[in-house]
């Protein structure tokens, strides 16, 4: 059931939990002979306790004001607005970026920094360093606003104490699951790529967005294995599949997604972010963002976005799916194996493309 945050590992006084991962699982565990028995682990822990849900008082679907910004962002640029209204007001935001083929999380009062985290991660990121230097701002009197995962910001919620909630402000994004870093480079490696030695790496791509330096795992529209088989489900750790987050009420101040199905259908291609607020210290951030913010039907939101009613199912063909990759089957074969339609449609989209049929969008890895 761990979700790898890391707020156990942060909480321990005698450094006694580190988190173990492999190709299919991240689990915290503990050296017993340093062990005190305190129990701070887990009253820390989002799995192991009793979570507090909102309804949301408020839903908007919107994009930055600022072009740049959203041509950049994996939706509408809501986070990146979020965040750069946050520094420019005195406070340091917190949130996954990619450094040295690790997808860790860092905290910053610089705007500068902030475009680094932009882009959807569809891989398990690492949260558990950023604990304390939080918690230090938070002492001394600094804002700070953590972006993140639902269970890596209740565990950052969870870890500060209390009376420091009112200048910690969390946004969570609907998630469907994450996929191990490490069943990530080994993908990667069967295209002789190095995860290690990227300078980047992006999950999406737009024909509206796109970016010549960087290249792609298949041909430029195709989505590759590792794409389809998130999209299927089939490769997340076994606790994304028992996930409490997954539902309509949200532990967060804000939850960010995309306005999938949005009726403006003219500024699809460009991106739309989802926002819903729980709070109204949320609402206030939103509000006083660089956001253009327009209504949102709520029914089509939820129905396009199934993580907001439902955790995701395990696919039927996971554990023999797993069992291949474990035994040495090779990634791109098993997926291949297991979601041949799948694979085969993307052959036929490459003909539409190469005709000049369709445009080039969708999920797929590039790097540089």
């Amino acid at each position: 059931m761990c979700n790898a945050c890391g707020a156990c590992v942060a909480a321990c006084p005698t450094n006694a939990i580190s988190i173990k991962e492999d190709t299919f699982s991240c689990n915290a565990v503990i050296d017993t002979n340093k062990c005190i028995r305190c129990g701070l682990c887990k009253n820390k822990c989002p799995q192991l306790t009793d979570v507090q849900f909102y309804k949301s008082i408020n839903w908007y679907q919107g994009w930055s004001k600022d072009d740049s910004i959203r041509k950049k962002s994996a939706s509408g640029g809501a986070a990146r607005a979020l965040a750069e209204s946050f520094i420019h007001d005195g406070g340091c935001v917190c949130s996954c970026v990619f450094e040295k083929g690790k997808f860790i999380y860092v905290l910053t009062d610089n705007a500068l920094d902030i475009e680094k985290m932009s882009g959807s991660k569809y891989v398990k990121s690492n949260p558990q360093d950023c604990y304390e230097p939080i918690l230090d701002k938070l002492k001394h009197d600094i804002p700070v606003l953590f972006i993140g995962l639902p269970c890596q910001a209740e565990g950052i919620r969870r870890y500060v104490p209390e009376k420091y909630h009112e200048k910690l402000y969390t946004v969570d994004l609907i998630c469907h699951g994450t996929p191990s870093r490490l069943f990530l480079e080994k993908f990667l490696n069967e295209h002789e790529v190095e995860l290690n030695k990227l300078n980047d790496i992006k999950f999406r791509y737009s024909h509206e967005k796109r970016d010549d330096s960087y290249k792609f795992i298949d041909y430029k529209g195709i989505m590759d294995r590792y794409s389809i088989a998130f999209l299927y489900s089939l490769t997340y750790t076994e606790n994304c599949y028992k996930c409490k987050f997954a539902r309509g009420e949200r532990a967060s101040d804000i939850t960010l997604g995309d306005s999938w199905g949005s009726e403006l259908s003219g500024e699809m291609t460009r991106g739309i972010s989802l926002m819903l607020c729980q709070t109204s210290k949320g609402e206030s951030l939103i509000k006083k963002s660089e956001l253009i913010l327009k209504d949102v039907d709520l029914k089509r939101a939820i129905d396009c976005n199934p993580q907001l009613q439902r955790t995701t199912s395990v696919p039927s063909a996971r554990m023999r799916f797993v069992d291949d990759v474990n035994l040495g089957k090779g990634v791109n074969r098993s997926i291949f194996r297991y979601l041949k339609i799948a694979c085969l449609k993307q052959y036929v989209k490459k003909v539409f493309i190469r005709m000049h049929l369709i445009e080039p969008v969708g999920y797929m890895i590039s790097y540089k």
